[in-house]
């Protein structure tokens, strides 16, 4: 008799554990991402800020945004008279 007076009562109590937790991993993960959101943002607004200090158009597409980076690496490579190729190789062992 007593084990179906108290078998209730300790489902009810692992329920309210349970769904406790839930909500304690489901706010962590929330605090989580609200940060990292916090963190891409800062980073593109002080990207754009260096892009607006040194002149350069924010670029607003993904085409611009390309053709952007396309002209940064050209740029690099005539400067330095070397092709990208080379720059990215590993140092071979000898």
């Amino acid at each position: 008799m007593n084990i179906t007076i108290t078998a209730p009562a300790i489902s009810t109590l692992l329920a309210v554990i349970a769904i406790i937790t839930a909500v304690v991993l489901v706010f962590a993960f929330i605090k989580r991402l609200i940060s990292l959101i916090a963190i891409t943002v800062c980073m593109l607004l002080l990207y754009a800020g260096y892009l607006y200090y040194t002149g350069q158009k924010i670029p607003i597409s993904k085409n611009e945004l390309i053709l952007h980076g396309q002209e940064q690496i050209m740029k690099i490579q005539s400067e330095k008279n070397m092709k990208l190729d080379k720059l990215l190789q590993y140092p071979s062992k000898k």
